[in-house]
């Protein structure tokens, strides 16, 4: 038997079917378990439902932190060559450069390899840094908002809006491609040991996001 795709119909001889198929102007159905997509309203939407009006012009998150790493070139000798990939070098994290527009951490910041195998080390001190930067961001926003906060009544509302507010952006250049790659080996763990992780969003190999209590 044939089904016909747009309206479901079902034929038992082929030529019926096709000249059904060339005729038939029934529209695509797609069937959704639990209903179609809809976008979540946003931290300043769900705040109007509850009759808390926050000024346009103060919508938009104003601070982030940027980063870039630097990396050197490594003998690999314990990866094994395949047929058609020869493996010489390993990129080995060696720097890492951090600016924001948050008052007081306005200057770039370099945190350079302590030494040999202290990779770890250094990616501690690059959270623990960023994690200061969202600590004064969230104290300026908190003061900025805080006749907002107050009008807020239902838990979960204020629950989000402080968590839009603690997050600070960490934004970098090709990141999802190169830095986070890099990086993953030792902040994943760093995160756990200093932040809370949230989760992860990756495509493919690359990292799109890590967000945690503090940064995202």
């Amino acid at each position: 038997s044939y089904r016909c795709s747009k309206c479901d119909k079902i034929w038992s001889d082929s030529g019926h079917f096709h000249r059904h198929v060339r005729n038939c102007e029934a529209g695509v159905k797609h069937k959704y378990g639990t209903g179609t997509f809809e976008l979540r309203p946003t931290v300043f939407e769900a705040l109007e439902e509850e009759g808390v009006f926050v000024p346009l012009e103060l919508r938009p998150f104003p601070f982030m932190a940027t980063y870039d790493i630097e990396c050197m070139l490594k003998k690999e000798v314990d990866i094994h060559d395949t047929a058609k990939i020869n493996y010489t070098s390993k990129h080995e994290l060696a720097s890492v450069s951090v600016c924001s527009n948050v008052p007081g951490f306005t200057s770039p910041k370099c945190f350079i390899l302590p030494c040999e195998g202290g990779q770890k080390q250094l990616v501690k001190k690059f959270v623990d840094y960023l994690m200061k930067i969202s600590e004064t961001s969230s104290a300026i926003l908190r003061e900025r908002y805080s006749k907002y906060l107050d009008q807020i009544s239902s838990e979960r509302t204020l629950q989000r809006f402080e968590e839009h507010i603690t997050q600070l952006p960490v934004l970098s250049f090709n990141g999802a491609s190169y830095d986070l790659r890099i990086l993953k080996e030792f902040i994943i763990p760093v995160i756990i040991d200093l932040d809370s992780l949230k989760f992860v969003i990756k495509k493919s190999t690359s990292y799109m996001a890590i967000p945690t209590a503090t940064l995202r």
